[in-house]
């Protein structure tokens, strides 16, 4: 249900608003850390606020929760769980304010009254209270009937100092003909009006931050995606440039792949037998694998079929040379490859120096 998203969204705000107030009034644990009443008279409503925002919620989300208890879901569960956990974590430092400002202020009967009417909405009873409380026990708490529109009524544009009030509470207050004129129950009615607007309103703020958060994550990643294919696409191109460059530069120097070329000045005892032979070229060594760096090439050996990988300055290019004039051994300088030129890399690969 999308209404039960929207709130556990809302409540984890609200846990969020409660812990950043509580982490700022650590420092008020005595009259002395509060610099002024004002300073002091602040930070309680503000914490009051704070808390009567989160017990609505968590009112709204709880019974919903069990309204729809098929739609619930660990998410839902967690974020109760959360609220109500933060909820019990102010109380301690919500009953020192009430202390330390009952203490300095001296407040008389009416501020007492409002004090305490502050205290049942932040215990989630707001609503209960209003359908239920009679003339009577106003007068036993310290106001009446009028008092206690006054407060409902009060406080529009003030950031502090006036009650948190939601809708179920103005609802329940806007139904006591027993207590309220016409005229006050009418705008109780519309005040109502107004705190359900403001809890939507900022229910779809929350929606729009996240939905914005959510927008400028994807563009991020996107963007992020494209250099990185961008990147990609470029080192490709300087790869396949790089390689095209040495295929044409061993091309030029007549030792390009199926070029056959003489073995020439090897050291090694055991390969120098190959010298004057002739082979023909599979490739750079580093395309088989070779990370050595040296410019080498594979070749198929027309002498003993196997592939070997040899210095570039030990092959001689037969390119231009003519195939039917003899070399210093009596031998043609570029004879034709022998049949078994096709031999696969299962051939003993070796390096020959």
């Amino acid at each position: 249900m999308k209404e039960i998203v929207e709130l556990c969204d809302l409540a984890r705000h609200r846990t969020n608003d409660i812990k950043k107030t509580l982490r700022n009034l650590r420092g008020v644990t005595s009259v002395s850390g509060a610099a002024s009443r004002m300073d002091l008279e602040n930070k309680y409503w503000h914490l009051h606020s704070v808390l009567a925002k989160a017990r609505s919620t968590y009112s709204r989300l709880l019974n919903l929760s069990k309204t729809y208890s098929s739609l619930s879901s660990p998410d839902s569960d967690a974020a109760l769980s959360d609220l109500d956990a933060s909820l019990e974590e102010a109380k301690p430092l919500k009953t020192l304010l009430d202390g330390m400002l009952s203490s300095i202020q001296k407040r008389d009967a009416m501020q007492n009254f409002k004090a305490r009417i502050a205290t049942i909405i932040e215990e989630g009873s707001g609503a209960e209270f209003l359908e239920t409380t009679t003339p009577q026990r106003l007068v036993a708490m310290g106001g009446e009937s009028n008092r206690l529109y006054q407060l409902l009524v009060e406080g529009k544009g003030k950031q502090y100092g006036a009650l948190e009030l939601d809708s179920s509470i103005l609802a329940a207050a806007a139904k006591r003909n027993d207590m309220f004129s016409t005229k006050q129950m009418k705008a109780l009615e519309e005040r109502k009006v107004e705190a359900e607007n403001v809890v939507q309103a900022e229910m779809a703020r929350n929606k729009a931050e996240a939905e914005g958060k959510a927008k400028i994550e994807a563009e991020r990643r996107a963007a992020e995606d494209r250099a990185l294919r961008q990147k990609k696409f470029l080192a490709d191109e300087r790869k396949a440039f790089t390689e095209n460059s040495a295929r044409l530069a061993d091309e030029r120097r007549g030792l390009g792949v199926g070029a056959v070329v003489k073995i020439d000045g090897l050291k090694n005892a055991q390969v120098r037998f190959l010298n004057g032979t002739t082979a023909t070229i599979k490739g750079r060594s580093s395309a088989f694998g070779d990370t050595s760096g040296h410019d080498r090439f594979h070749i198929i050996c027309h002498e003993t079929g196997e592939v070997k990988s040899v210095l570039a300055k030990n092959l001689v290019s037969l390119v231009g040379v003519d195939d039917d004039e003899p070399d210093a051994n009596g031998m043609n300088a570029n004879p034709a490859a022998p049949p078994n030129t096709s031999v696969t890399t299962a051939n003993r690969d070796w390096t020959c120096d």
